[in-house]
């Protein structure tokens, strides 16, 4: 039976590996910040096939220096388990990456759950370890990484919805409000987004009133039945036919 004590230490010793291993900090230092900052500027509003497929590179790039650390130490007359775990890992990755890429080139909307930059950042973090033999490979491991997943999760949607929009995210949604002087004003409206455009519609229906300014049943009206009634009947009326003789 799993003890859930071993379960949290387990996870916290995947979390703080990169002190022990120095080399991890080339890989965990970028995906760290990449993670943050993709999720915050980009992410915070959804994910578009654009993040999936910068995502899924992300997760290649990092495929392709475990397969080269491996080929580099590798000894391949002493092969050992850790070289294998490596090995299968380094594959795993690097098929996750090329995945998300091809599909989110193909617009597959399903990429935009498994290709978040949050979901990547968590696998690079906690496979990292393994790969570098900092953590072991064990059942503690494997359940840690299970189960903390949507803990991860919940954790960063809950930051992300309390933490305020960033000014990037501000100016493209109020991009379209702005005139052409820059400060985000139209006349008749408010800053921005759709009011602008109604304030604009408005300001257009007063300057020109179509039905006020050229009334067309008023100024036009259809007066000719009264000026020329149908009188030809009664000025030449028909001539009765004589009878046959």
């Amino acid at each position: 039976m799993v003890d859930p004590v071993s379960i949290i230490v387990r996870f916290g010793e995947i979390l703080v590996a990169p002190a022990q291993n120095l080399e991890m900090l080339w890989i965990i230092i970028p995906v760290y910040l990449s993670g943050i900052l993709a999720d915050y500027y980009q992410e915070k509003k959804g994910t578009s096939l654009g993040n999936v497929i910068s995502n899924g590179f992300v997760a290649m790039w990092v495929g392709l220096d475990w397969g080269k650390q491996l080929t580099t130490k590798i000894d391949f007359a002493a092969l050992t388990l850790l070289n294998a775990v490596q090995a299968v890992m380094t594959i795993l990755l690097l098929v996750y990456g090329f995945f998300i890429m091809f599909e989110g080139m193909k617009g597959k909307g399903f990429t935009r759950y498994i290709g978040r930059v949050r979901e990547v950042t968590y696998f690079i973090i906690c496979l990292s370890p393994i790969f570098y033999g900092v953590v072991p490979i064990d059942l503690d491991t494997i359940t840690a990484i299970a189960i903390f997943l949507p803990i991860w999760y919940i954790v960063f949607e809950i930051i992300m919805k309390l933490a305020p929009n960033p000014i990037s995210i501000e100016e493209e949604e109020g991009g379209l409000g702005k005139g052409l002087d820059g400060e985000g004003e139209l006349p008749g409206g408010e800053l921005g987004g759709t009011e602008g455009f109604g304030g604009m519609e408005e300001t257009g229906q007063q300057q020109y009133p179509q039905q006020e300014q050229y009334p067309q049943q008023q100024q036009y009206p259809s007066q000719y039945p009264q000026q020329y009634p149908p009188q030809y009947p009664q000025q030449y009326p028909r001539q009765q036919r004589r009878p046959p003789y």
